[in-house]
């Protein structure tokens, strides 16, 4: 429910309406940031089922973006700014989505 009204915040802030132009048309760039927060289930498996879920929904964000480029970003060289709460590539997923593509 919380990353549903996310997206359709984002969708309300990026994208034109038939009614009206997007809530926010100077913004050209934005950063998503999201960890992959993983949990064994009851049959001994391992899933990460809100992470899921939020990829779906961002993919369903991308196909409606038109004029928009979505970038999954690598984690090797991104700075951490908290070194005693670090963060892998393994868990931690960045898209860097900008406007003119």
């Amino acid at each position: 429910m919380l990353q549903q009204a996310f997206f359709s915040s984002l969708e309300l802030l990026l994208l034109p309406t038939s009614s009206s132009e997007c809530l926010c048309p100077l913004a050209s760039e934005l950063l998503l940031a999201v960890e992959e927060r993983r949990r064994v289930e009851a049959d001994g498996s391992v899933a990460a089922p809100n992470f899921e879920h939020f990829a779906r929904l961002l993919g369903e964000l991308e196909k409606k973006l038109t004029g928009w480029e979505l970038l999954k970003l690598p984690l090797d060289d991104f700075h951490q700014h908290f070194g005693c709460y670090e963060r892998t590539g393994q868990t931690m997923h960045l898209w860097r989505a900008h406007r003119g593509a």
